[in-house]
């Protein structure tokens, strides 16, 4: 009961009472009983629409708390594949450019050009030598030239095949560098000589 009924219903009894002949009584009583009845199931009623509309929110907000976790779920899955697929492309765009600086004409062009800077001079100064040696004293070189002959172009094509791997290692590097990637670890060649 609230302090206003309480005071409007004193003042209409208190009124009641001065005008109302003698035998009302009960039925102001009776009115005054339904009054503060109404307004009990009123209050009951009222609690009952507060209790059902805040379990609404509450349920509203849950769904809406849910929706968002479900979002994040689909959006982290959605990133983390779409990462996947671009370095996957990018994986297939390096090996394409690789491959096509590996056989460019260009690249073959620089690869001739520096052969023929650095490998025919050594070559030539190095059979000149030789063919020196063999003018001074030929039977003296010969039984050496043939028991080395094996091993010299043993030498060389090492010696190329170690220049063909120390290219594909920079190549491996550059391209872990640009893809961002750790770099590969060196592979160890034992050497055939120690065998």
């Amino acid at each position: 009961m609230t302090s206003t009924t309480s005071i409007t219903i004193g003042g209409l009894a208190w009124a009641f009472d001065r005008l109302a002949p003698r035998g009302w009584q009960h039925r102001r009583d009776l009115a005054v009983g339904a009054v503060y009845q109404a307004e009990d199931v009123a209050a009951r009623l009222a609690g009952r629409v507060r209790e059902q509309a805040s379990a609404a929110v509450a349920d509203a907000a849950q769904r809406l708390r849910d929706l968002r976790d479900d979002l994040a779920d689909v959006g982290a899955y959605e990133a983390r594949l779409g990462e996947q697929r671009a370095a996957a492309a990018l994986d297939r765009v390096a090996v394409a450019v690789a491959g096509a600086v590996a056989t460019s004409p260009a690249v073959n062009r620089v690869v001739d050009v520096q052969l023929d800077r650095t490998v025919r001079p050594l070559l030539i100064t190095v059979l000149d030598e030789v063919l020196r040696t063999l003018e001074a004293d030929p039977d003296r070189l010969r039984p050496v030239v043939r028991a080395q002959r094996e091993s010299i172009v043993d030498d060389l094509l090492d010696r190329i095949r170690t220049g063909a791997e120390a290219g594909d290692d920079a190549t491996e590097r550059l391209t872990a560098r640009i893809l961002r990637r750790p770099e590969p670890a060196s592979v160890w060649h034992p050497d055939p000589a120690a065998e």
